[in-house]
């Protein structure tokens, strides 16, 4: 299996869905993730402060 070399987990998954469709229940999961990083990486979205309870939280649901 490849998978396309993009940054958005949610993309990403649509791909893996294809193999395993019990996959999509991480669906929410791979959103919020995905937030992580944009928030992080676009100075734009800065505002949005990503806490370490957050990240904590988001591991522990996956």
């Amino acid at each position: 299996m490849e998978f396309r070399r993009i940054h958005g987990l949610d993309a990403l998954l649509d791909d893996a869905v294809s193999y395993d469709p019990d996959l999509g229940s991480y669906r929410s999961i791979c959103q919020r993730i995905s937030a992580f990083y944009l928030i992080e990486r676009y100075p734009i979205a800065r505002d949005a402060q990503i806490t370490r309870q957050d990240v904590r939280n988001a591991i522990d649901r996956v």
